[in-house]
């Protein structure tokens, strides 16, 4: 559960890519709206699905992202964000 990218390549390319990749956060950012829900920790794993697999579908069926806090982390929070 990284949160970081890696660009590899020629100094002026790197630089080019990393000014999109950051001009595209701040947009989105931007038009982000977002909703916390309670969920109980152990209905969390039916919301991820199989790897991964139910996340995938909310996503490509609605356009949520649908952020759950790590394993190791005993939140009951779930983060739904959406682009406008």
């Amino acid at each position: 559960m990284k949160d970081e990218i890696t660009i590899a390549g020629g100094k002026e390319t790197v630089a080019k890519v990393k000014a999109r990749i950051q001009n595209t956060y701040e947009e989105r950012k931007r038009n982000c709206q977002s909703i916390s829900v309670e969920i109980p920790n152990n209905q969390h794993k039916y919301i991820i699905g199989p790897r991964g697999q139910s996340i995938q579908e909310i996503l490509q069926e609605t356009g949520v992202f649908v952020e759950t806090p790590p394993p190791d982390v005993q939140s009951e929070t779930i983060t739904l964000r959406q682009t406008s």
